[in-house]
């Protein structure tokens, strides 16, 4: 982390950077990927994560632009996408908001922290990668950059915060009765 609070984040540094940015007392987090399909949900890291941070009165918002069902259906393409919709079900459960949003493509997790009652810090990882295994666990050739601070660069934040509240006018809701 340089003076400026700005990090260059390449391969494996992705998952402490997310995991660095998920502590504290968080008021809201939006990940947008295009793929979820790993995102560590079905290993369950970052879900329970999720799940104990919804808990705590922090708004999470999941936005995603991988289609997960058959074209034309509402049917899951495969098992695995079956098991990853569930698990998004079970995080809407929770008190998620979890978008479908076509093509997105960006990968950003935009974080809000409660430092004190008076002061918030606003974090976020913009990169390359897809929340994905083979991305955050080094085996792809990734680069992010990561803002630990974007309250000191307004324009920056404003303009993260407000590409992160447009993808939701593109966004439907994901909706599955499946079991």
């Amino acid at each position: 982390m340089n003076d400026l609070g700005i990090e260059i984040v390449a391969n494996r540094d992705h998952l402490d950077v997310i995991d660095r940015f998920l502590q504290g007392r968080l008021s809201r987090v939006r990940i947008y990927a295009l793929n979820v399909h790993d995102v560590q949900l079905i290993k369950t890291f970052l879900s329970l994560r999720l799940i104990r941070l919804l808990g705590s009165g922090c708004t999470v918002t999941i936005a995603f632009g991988e289609n997960l069902w058959k074209p034309g259906t509402v049917q899951p393409r495969d098992e695995f996408c079956r098991q990853l919709i569930d698990r998004l079900m079970e995080l809407k459960d929770h008190g998620a908001k979890v978008w479908y949003v076509p093509r997105l493509h960006a990968k950003v997790l935009y974080v809000e922290e409660a430092v004190t009652d008076s002061r918030q810090s606003t974090r976020a990882l913009i990169t390359s990668a897809n929340f994905t295994d083979m991305a955050i666990r080094g085996r792809n050739f990734e680069i992010g950059v990561a803002f630990e601070d974007l309250d000191s660069h307004a324009t920056l934040k404003e303009t993260i915060k407000k590409f992160t509240d447009d993808v939701l006018g593109a966004a439907r809701p994901l909706e599955w009765e499946g079991g």
